[in-house]
């Protein structure tokens, strides 16, 4: 179940093929790697919701433990893609 937010983000990332500027390939980057992690967060957030009403609260909590991580991951994904692209580009292509 959680591998459902990685192919989801890998199909996100694939959309900057259609996109020929110059910064593409690190702006799919960052809002591939921040919506993996916010993808996760939601199906854990549900998880933590329809298991019962005493879980609202922690996923609540949960939610907002892994905004930073959100965007941590979206900076640190853009720069691993922008560095590739310029190192190795047949990678990120």
């Amino acid at each position: 179940m959680m591998g459902i937010p990685a192919l989801l983000s890998h199909r996100i990332f694939c959309l900057h093929k259609r996109f020929r500027f110059r910064l593409s390939e690190t702006i799919f980057g960052v809002v591939a790697g921040a919506s993996g992690v916010f993808l996760s967060t939601l199906i854990l957030t549900a998880l933590l919701v329809t298991t019962g009403s005493e879980f609202i609260g922690v996923a609540k909590y949960a939610a907002l433990a892994h905004l930073p991580v959100i965007i941590i991951e979206g900076i640190i994904t853009g720069f691993v893609v922008s560095f590739l692209t310029k190192i190795k580009p047949e990678i990120v292509r």
